[in-house]
C-alpha cells in the first residue's frame, strides 16, 4: 500500500470515530483548501447537433395526428408506440411523435413495399 493510501485509510479511520456534530466544519475546511490541489478539467467538446435540429423546425404530433396520417386509429398508435421510430421521449405518460422523422419513416416504409 502506498503512502497516500495508508494517509487517507489512517483518515477515514479518524472522521469514523467522530461525533457527527463534528463533521460540517471539517467539511468546510477542506473545501476551502482544494481549490488550489484540484486537477484542471478539460471543457467537454461540443455535441454535434441532431439531423432534426440541423433542419427545419419539427412539430411534435400526437397521437391522433399519428393515427391520420398512418390510416390507423389513435387506440392502435398508442398501444404501437414503441415500434413507430418517431416517437420523442418525454417525461410522464406524455405520447408525441417527432413529424420530421414520421415523414422519414413513411418515406422508408413505401420504398421497401
Amino acid at each position: 500500500m502506498s503512502r497516500t493510501h495508508e494517509i487517507i485509510a489512517s483518515l477515514r479511520g479518524e472522521i469514523a470515530a467522530l461525533p457527527t456534530v463534528e463533521l460540517p466544519p471539517i467539511i468546510g475546511q477542506m473545501a476551502t483548501r482544494r481549490g488550489s490541489h484540484e486537477p484542471q478539467q478539460l471543457p467537454r467538446p461540443a455535441r454535434r447537433p441532431s439531423r432534426i435540429e440541423r433542419g427545419a423546425e419539427d412539430r411534435l404530433l400526437t397521437s391522433e395526428e399519428v393515427a391520420e396520417r398512418l390510416g390507423q386509429t389513435s387506440r392502435w398508435v398508442r398501444s404501437h408506440w414503441r415500434d413507430l421510430k418517431a416517437r420523442v421521449d418525454l417525461p410522464g405518460r406524455t405520447l408525441r411523435f417527432s413529424e420530421q422523422r414520421l415523414d422519414t419513416y413513411l418515406r422508408n416504409r413505401t420504398r421497401q413495399q
